[in-house]
C-alpha cells in the first residue's frame, strides 16, 4: 500500500536472490582461487603455480615461453600472500616472562628479569641484524574464520550446528584460545553444585575448624575467652 501510493515498482527496486557483489579483500582471495584453476599456458594441463627456486627454475625454462610460473621463492610468496592468511612476529623473553609487543615493542630486555632481548652481534659482520633469542609468531584468527565462510563447502559445515542443532549448542564456532584442545571446563566438572546456597553449619562444627587450623600453626591464631 505505500509503496502503491509513492509510485515504487516493487518488482524493479527488490530483486529476488540478488548477490551482494564481495568487498575488496574478498574480491582478492576469490582471484587467488580462480587463478589456481587457470592453466599455465593455453592447452595446458597443469594448474600447479607454486615452486621453489630451482624446480621452479627448471620448470620455467622447460615450458612455453608465455608460461607464468614464479620464478623464484620471492615472487611464489607474494603470489600466497593474496589468501591473507598472513602471521605477526613477535620477540618474546628467553625465559617466557613477557611479549614485546604494542607499548613494550621497543624494549631491549625483560622488565621483570632484565635478560637481554637480543642476542649479541657478530662483529666481524657488517650490517648485522639484531636477533632475538626468541620469538612467537602469531596467526591472527579472524582472516582465517573469513577464509573458512568463503567456501561454500566448509561453510556449510561452519553453520552446522546453528541449522541443525541450535538448541542444543547455539554456537557454531567454540574458540578455545587458551586450552590445549581439552574441556576447559573439565575440572569443575562434578565440582560445584549449582544454584544451591552453602550448608549451614553448627558452632560446635565452626569451633572444629578454627581448632584444626590452629593446631597447624605454632602459635593459636584464634583467642576465644571461656576455651
Amino acid at each position: 500500500m505505500v509503496f502503491d501510493i509513492a509510485g515504487l515498482n516493487r518488482e524493479r527496486h527488490f530483486v529476488q536472490n540478488e548477490e551482494e557483489p564481495p568487498n575488496m579483500e574478498a574480491a582478492k582471495f576469490y582471484e587467488m582461487l580462480n587463478s589456481a584453476q587457470q592453466p599455465l599456458w593455453p592447452g595446458c594441463k597443469t594448474t600447479l603455480k607454486a615452486r621453489f627456486n630451482d624446480v621452479m627454475k627448471f620448470m620455467k625454462e622447460s615450458s612455453h615461453p608465455e608460461n607464468v610460473i614464479p620464478s623464484n621463492f620471492r615472487e611464489t610468496k607474494k603470489l600466497v600472500a593474496g589468501l591473507g592468511l598472513s602471521r605477526i612476529k613477535i620477540d618474546c623473553c628467553i625465559d617466557g616472562c613477557m611479549l614485546y609487543y604494542k607499548d613494550d615493542s621497543t624494549l631491549r630486555q625483560c622488565k621483570f628479569c632484565e635478560k637481554p632481548r637480543y642476542k649479541a652481534r657478530n662483529v666481524s659482520k657488517k650490517n648485522s641484524k639484531d636477533v632475538p633469542y626468541k620469538r612467537l609468531h602469531y596467526l591472527p584468527l579472524i582472516p582465517r574464520l573469513q577464509r573458512l565462510y568463503a567456501s561454500v563447502r566448509s561453510a556449510e559445515h561452519m553453520r552446522w550446528h546453528y541449522e541443525n542443532r541450535r538448541e542444543e549448542e547455539p554456537r557454531n564456532v567454540r574458540l578455545g584460545l587458551c586450552a590445549d584442545g581439552r574441556d576447559k571446563d573439565a575440572f569443575y566438572k562434578n565440582r560445584i553444585e549449582e544454584n544451591e546456597p552453602p550448608s549451614r553449619l553448627s558452632g560446635e562444627q565452626v569451633w572444629q575448624m578454627v581448632s584444626d587450623i590452629s593446631k597447624t600453626t605454632e602459635v593459636g591464631i584464634c583467642n576465644v575467652p571461656g576455651r
